[in-house]
């Protein structure tokens, strides 16, 4: 049986190596970009789990700025997050954590994602906002060929000063 969990350090499946960002634009773009590994997630087992990790820091035009983060099995959403962000942002340090299970194999596949945003808002242990992902359930998705997992981010309003750029971001088997 070929081995398809490749024997990165830790099950590390992708780390990546350069920082991206999404800025200025209503187009839903990557927050990956070059790195170590790879975003291919290929026919998985039952119980099989996924870890994504993302951090950096994000910066708005004014308040009351609208966003979509979107965590993606080829075209398909598994969890996402949508809203007005909380403040005018200035270089604020952002977390997103998500854990994905894969509950069954095959063409009709299942998998159920769950995750959190953080965003420090101010300077400060109480100046932190956590945001759970939209949770859809059980997702089901075509498992038997190789998916693109993606974490994709998108602005409503296209402004100079709205921005977020992920400086580090990892993929990981558990």
């Amino acid at each position: 049986m070929i081995n398809f969990h490749p024997p990165y350090p830790g099950n590390l499946r992708f780390t990546q190596t350069t920082s991206k960002t999404v800025a200025n634009t209503v187009v839903e773009t990557s927050l990956f970009d070059g790195g170590v590994g790879t975003q291919i997630i290929p026919p998985v087992k039952t119980g099989d789990i996924l870890n994504i990790y993302i951090s950096g820091y994000i910066s708005t035009a004014s308040n009351n700025q609208i966003s979509t983060l979107a965590v993606k099995i080829g075209n398909t959403v598994i969890c996402s997050l949508g809203g007005t962000l909380p403040s005018t942002l200035s270089n604020t340090y952002f977390e997103i954590t998500v854990l994905i299970t894969f509950r069954a194999t095959g063409v009709n596949g299942i998998v159920i994602g769950q995750g959190k945003s953080l965003i420090a808002i101010t300077q400060g242990v109480s100046s932190v906002q956590i945001a759970p992902l939209q949770d859809f359930g059980n997702v089901n998705i075509d498992l038997t060929s190789n998916n693109l997992l993606d974490v994709t981010y998108k602005w409503n309003t296209a402004l100079t000063g709205n921005s977020i750029t992920a400086t580090n971001a990892i993929i990981k088997w558990n």
